[in-house]
């Protein structure tokens, strides 16, 4: 979790990755165009595919809102206010430097938040229609790549100083002589602008990763979870 336009490439990730854990399980489950509330049958040893193998369905719609349920609540309790956070307390940061946080809306960052949080979701659906129509290791092999770009990207601003310096968007675009490094002792010392940052990020990161674990640890080994009967 960084800035705003990385984010968005963050969340696709998030989600192709939990899409990456549903998949295998999703492929040992069938009667997934059952009624919501009917817990789908275990198929037979011969029923199941190897991983990579193309399955000639598709998910039905009545499977989708059960489907979605633990990406959509890890997008919503913690993907979204990470995000609204990091905007609101560190706009011009958080865009990079590249808008002026001050001709947007008050609320811009409630919609970046709510944009990354999207984009969660949207990995996800994406990623489990890939792995249906392609496989898993063509899956893997995406995930790889959109890591490679978000990493590629993270250095290159972190060179351009998008990343490692601290302050207004005026006084990046005005040579940057009152920009605070993000790594400096003296600011930490002072705890102004770049702590808190740090602090921030540091922090919010910790609790996506508990998060992420968590929800991908229970699409791997408690997918039955998902398709549970609902109450009558």
């Amino acid at each position: 979790m960084t800035t705003f336009p990385l984010n968005l490439l963050y969340s696709l990730w998030c989600g192709g990755f939990l899409a990456a854990c549903a998949g295998p399980r999703l492929s040992e489950l069938t009667a997934l165009s059952e009624p919501f509330g009917k817990l789908p049958q275990k198929p037979g040893p011969r029923s199941g595919r190897r991983s990579g193998q193309k399955r000639g369905g598709a998910l039905a719609l009545a499977a989708w809102p059960r489907l979605l349920v633990l990406p959509g609540l890890f997008a919503l309790l913690s993907v979204l206010p990470a995000a609204t956070y990091i905007a609101a307390q560190f706009p011009d940061w958080s865009l990079m430097y590249l808008i002026d946080p001050q001709r947007l809306p008050r609320l811009w960052p409630l919609a970046a938040g709510i944009l990354t949080g999207v984009g969660v979701v949207g990995g996800f659906a994406a990623g489990v229609i890939w792995f249906e129509r392609s496989g898993e290791v063509p899956l893997k092999l995406a995930l790889g790549g959109l890591l490679l770009v978000y990493i590629g990207l993270v250095f290159l601003s972190w060179r351009a100083g998008r990343l490692s310096a601290v302050g207004s968007f005026t006084n990046f675009h005005a040579g940057g002589w009152l920009m605070q490094p993000l790594f400096s002792r003296l600011s930490w010392q002072l705890e102004n602008r770049p702590f808190g940052l740090l602090y921030a990020l540091i922090a919010t990161n910790l609790c996506e990763a508990i998060a992420l674990f968590l929800v991908a640890r229970t699409l791997l080994t408690k997918s039955e979870f998902i398709f549970a009967a609902a109450p009558s």
